[in-house]
Formats: C-alpha cells, sequence, structure tokens
C-alpha cells in the first residue's frame, strides 16, 4: 500500500512538472519580451505534439479510422486557405489544431438530408461521441502543428486572462505582434479568444459510412461540406458545401 502511495505521488508530481515547464516559459517570455523564450516554449510545445503513429492508427475501429481519413484528406485544404492568408504574418511557424473531434452516426441513407441539415435531429441519431486526444497527420506543409490538449489549453487560458498583446501570439485581423507572432489566434469582437483558427467541430456520417458532413467554424462563421466515399477512387470525395451562416 506504501509503495502504491509512492507511486501515485510520484505520477502527480510528474503531471505538476511536465505542466509547469511550459508554464514558466511562457510567462517568462512575456515578461521579458523574449522571442528566444518564446521558441522554447513552441519547441517544446512541438514536440509534446506527434501525429498517430501507423501502428496505433491500424488498431483504431473502422469509425475513427474514417473519421482520420476525412479530416486529412479534406480539412488540409481548408486549412491551408488558412495558413496562406495568415502569410502576412513574417515569424509565423506554428498553427493550432484541435485535439478531439465530435463523431455522429445518422440513420439516414438520403443525400438531401444532409443538404438539408436534416441529420442534427436528434431523433436521427445512433451513434454520438467524441475522440479524444485526436492527432491528425501532416495538416500544414511548411507549418508545424501543435494540438491544444487540455494542458496547452489550460495554459493559454491562464496566460491571456490578462491581455491578448502577448509576445509571440498575433491575433488575426487586429494587427497584433504582426512581425513577432509564432502563431495567429482568432479574436471575438465580445473579447473571446479562438486558439484554433478554424476548427471541425463535428463530422457526420450516415450509417452505411459512405456519406458524412463536416461542420466546421471559425471565429465568425458556421459551415461545412459534404463528401461521399467513392469505390472507384478509394477516397473520400467532394460533393457540395454546406450552406455558411455569418455573425
Amino acid at each position: 500500500m506504501k509503495d502504491y502511495f509512492k507511486y501515485s505521488l510520484l505520477l502527480v508530481a510528474f503531471g505538476l512538472c511536465s505542466c509547469d515547464f511550459p508554464r514558466k516559459l511562457i510567462y517568462k517570455s512575456d515578461s521579458r519580451q523574449s522571442l528566444e523564450l518564446t521558441d522554447k516554449f513552441f519547441q517544446q510545445w512541438y514536440k509534446e505534439s506527434r501525429p498517430i503513429l501507423p501502428s496505433k492508427y491500424s488498431e483504431l475501429s473502422n469509425l475513427v479510422k474514417t473519421t482520420y481519413d476525412i479530416f486529412e484528406q479534406h480539412m488540409t485544404g481548408e486549412l491551408n486557405s488558412y495558413a496562406d492568408s495568415c502569410s502576412k504574418y513574417k515569424s509565423l511557424e506554428y498553427l493550432i489544431t484541435q485535439n478531439n473531434i465530435r463523431i455522429t452516426v445518422v440513420r439516414t441513407s438520403d443525400s438531401e438530408s444532409f443538404s438539408n441539415y436534416d441529420f442534427l435531429y436528434d431523433k436521427n441519431i445512433i451513434k454520438d461521441t467524441v475522440i479524444k486526444d485526436f492527432r491528425p497527420r501532416n495538416l500544414y506543409g511548411k507549418l508545424k502543428q501543435v494540438y491544444l490538449d487540455e494542458k496547452y489549453r489550460t495554459i493559454l487560458s491562464d496566460f491571456f486572462k490578462s491581455s491578448d498583446l502577448h509576445i509571440g501570439f498575433s491575433v488575426d485581423g487586429y494587427g497584433y505582434n504582426l512581425s513577432t507572432g509564432k502563431t495567429v489566434i482568432g479574436k471575438h469582437h465580445s473579447g473571446g479568444l479562438h486558439y484554433v483558427l478554424k476548427s471541425c467541430d463535428r463530422i457526420v456520417f450516415n450509417k452505411e459510412l459512405n456519406q458524412a458532413a463536416i461542420l466546421t467554424s471559425t471565429v465568425y462563421t458556421n459551415g461545412g461540406l459534404i463528401v461521399e466515399y467513392s469505390e472507384e477512387n478509394k477516397r473520400w470525395m467532394f460533393k457540395e458545401r454546406l450552406m455558411e451562416s455569418i455573425e
């Protein structure tokens, strides 16, 4: 029992230390206005942001594998268009990527139901779950991706409570830190910060798992696209874009 208690304490201590190191780096970088420390913070984050390994991918269920396939095939283009729009940020090196994703399977097989958003009604839902520790691969080409897991979400949330004018972070559309930002975040006019510029909030599948709606959002928009699996091409093909709503 004593050994178990000691082991538990060690695990807790290790968890606190692993979170404390990047936290200290980011606060020191800001207090000293040090780009060198900012670099070290992002290097540490990137070091911890390893995509899913092929061996782990092969062990996933068919539904989760399909989620990875769709995200990597179709969100890559969506995200890279955002990355291209951020070229004005001269020091941009990293983009923050979501670390979980909601997936839903519905009864409908009717493609029109997807176009009309009928799949959102609860009565059609067979399965609804969230994939945690979601680690898609190779999204941004030249830019490095860092995953917004719970650890780094907490660090950033605490860090930005005082201000959003922090060294190392550019705020899209506001002109903050244009020349020094290592990454770009979004900001709503109400003051809320969006660490992920464009996210996939949910992927909705039909019960045959050959059609899906990818629901996306940015700071001010909600939209998405419908894709279908092509047996001929052995990949998910774009079918149509869903109506976009703008706040």
